[in-house]
């Protein structure tokens, strides 16, 4: 992976990335715990202009500590999604859970890929549509993924 600095000797390594095989065109930090905000999304914005993206995403569990947000940075053209997938077990069980897991890992990538569309003229690569569509198929449509 890059380095943040030009002489790439401060390395950045953000969770997911996904590319073309040319170009890094999506970035996902994942976080575990909400000890930092501010530490999170200027993480996040170090990334966004070392891998050159103009969208990032910040990946939370869903404990109710974080609220989705998009953080638009002033005097750049960079937006940071603040996004929650849910995590642990609850009534639903864990086939509910994987539901809902799925969905929320799905929007975030559905977010960036649409950034992505409507700043370039060209659709965004196969294995960029493939990694959303892989995403979206774990989750049948209309299908209740809330506890009873």
């Amino acid at each position: 992976m890059r380095g943040v600095d030009a002489r790439g000797e401060v390395r950045i390594q953000p969770d997911i990335v996904l590319g073309d095989g040319h170009t890094i065109r999506f970035a996902i930090d994942a976080k575990y715990k909400r000890v930092d905000p501010e530490a999170d999304v200027y993480q996040a914005l170090a990334y966004a202009k070392a891998l050159n993206l103009r969208r990032i995403a910040l990946v939370y569990p869903a404990d109710g500590e974080v609220a989705p947000a998009t953080h638009r940075i002033r005097n750049d053209d960079v937006s940071i999604l603040v996004r929650t997938v849910p995590v642990g077990t609850d009534a639903a069980g864990f086939v509910g859970l994987d539901l809902r897991a799925a969905q929320a890992a799905r929007d975030p990538l559905r977010e960036l890929d649409g950034a992505l569309a409507g700043r370039e003229a060209a659709c965004p690569s196969r294995p960029i549509r493939r990694a959303v569509r892989n995403a979206a198929s774990r989750v049948p449509r209309g299908q209740d993924t809330q506890p009873r």
